[in-house]
């Protein structure tokens, strides 16, 4: 682990950020409730103290931090970061800190420790069966092209494909002739004024087909692989977050190279390492966190999941977005990604995270309201070659107004 302060010059004294209970960690460690007259470390999660007129938004006046089960059994005690320079937290943040606690009530941080990423790649044939591999072709030049789509794909007052931006983009995708199509959803969109008012003659479901057909049938000759993920914000399927893959009984007339993922998601395609989840961390964590000092707060917050190895750490999740608890395990990051894809209201960006040399990319979404968004192509070199362990200087990604 590695500290808030973005600190690369690691010792030996710097901890390590674990959830298993061993001798290391307990002798390591401290209680939180520990008193004493020097600097300790302490394991344990950032949260609200529930003082703040019931929002769960963590401020310096309200953190506490839960310790860990095995040497704090749970306890809380206040967290003071003032002498913490940059600080980017969130409710439910797995994090070491390094402070003085002379009175066993309030802890003085001097440094957070957030860092705790995903450090192996996967690799074709390595027996993992939580990846979706698929395979595609380079282009004549060795290159791999990928465009990818985040809905809602009509505006909000419509559920027709033509004319609508999801259309606009199938003539891009003719036109450009990507190896891999990515689409996620919502489809049936929540926030649809036809939708929300049951002014459709048929069935949520028959939108959903309706849309993904019409486009199927118009990209289908023009790319290798379409990818198909839903959202927690389609009225046609089970919005509880982790999600099972979309379920319909055509999936045959939708043809061959049609898959259907699971959100969140990660999958290959030939030795890039794809990492997707359509549920929007970016926001929840802009409202619940607390930043201050910061060069990139928008990556700061991307690179939280990264760090948590989850694609949505905050706990307790926003209302907006139901958590799936049993399923929560399928929200965990198992390898370490080349290329990590998160649709955001926030403003759209492609930057690299430096610590695990992986591009983050926000390419907001195909629909604004009632006019077009934004998507993004993504260009990847020598994605054939299972020799590489950095793609980062070899892909180019452009967010493109639709």
């Amino acid at each position: 682990a590695s500290d808030n302060n973005n600190n690369n010059n690691k010792d030996s004294s710097t901890p390590t950020i674990t959830n298993e209970a061993s001798n290391d960690v307990e002798s390591f460690y401290s209680s939180v409730q520990e008193p004493s007259q020097c600097a300790r470390y302490y394991l344990g999660r950032i949260m609200n103290d529930g003082d703040n007129a019931g929002s769960d938004k963590i401020t310096a006046g309200n953190m506490v931090l839960e310790g860990d089960p095995f040497v704090s059994f749970g306890s809380r005690v206040r967290l003071d970061v003032t002498g913490v320079n940059e600080v980017a937290l969130f409710p439910g943040q797995m994090v070491a800190v390094k402070g003085l606690n002379s009175s066993g009530k309030e802890i003085f941080a001097e440094k957070i420790y957030t860092e705790a990423y995903c450090r192996d790649r996967i690799h074709a044939g390595n027996g993992n069966t939580n990846a979706a591999v698929t395979a595609a072709e380079d282009d004549d030049d060795g290159t791999l092209r990928v465009m990818m789509a985040c809905g809602p794909f009509t505006a909000k007052n419509s559920v027709d494909f033509e004319a609508s931006p999801l259309y606009d983009f199938g003539k891009q995708v003719t036109r450009h002739e990507p190896n891999v199509v990515i689409l996620t959803g919502p489809f049936t969109d929540s926030d649809n004024e036809l939708l929300k008012k049951n002014q459709v003659s048929v069935t949520f479901e028959d939108v959903f087909e309706h849309l993904l057909r019409s486009l199927v049938q118009m990209i289908a000759s023009h790319c290798d692989e379409i990818v198909v993920i839903p959202s927690t914000k389609d009225l046609h399927h089970f919005s509880a977050f982790p999600q099972e893959a979309y379920t319909t009984t055509t999936h045959a007339r939708f043809g061959q190279n049609v898959r259907f993922l699971s959100n969140p998601t990660q999958f290959r395609i030939n030795n890039v390492s794809f990492g997707i989840s359509s549920a929007d961390f970016l926001f929840d964590c802009c409202r619940m966190g607390f930043m201050r000092n910061l060069s990139d707060r928008l990556l700061s917050m991307m690179a939280h999941c990264i760090n948590q190895q989850s694609f949505y750490p905050l706990q307790p999740s926003t209302p907006s977005l139901r958590m799936d608890h049993d399923k929560y395990e399928r929200s965990f990051m198992s390898h370490k990604l080349d290329l990590f894809l998160m649709p955001s209201t926030l403003k759209q960006f492609a930057k690299i995270y430096a610590h695990t040399d992986t591009v983050c990319v926000n390419p907001s979404f195909l629909t604004k309201l009632n006019s077009g968004g934004t998507y993004a192509m993504l260009y990847v070199q020598q994605s054939n070659d299972y020799s590489i362990q950095d793609y980062s200087k070899l892909i180019r990604v452009d967010v493109l107004k639709i």
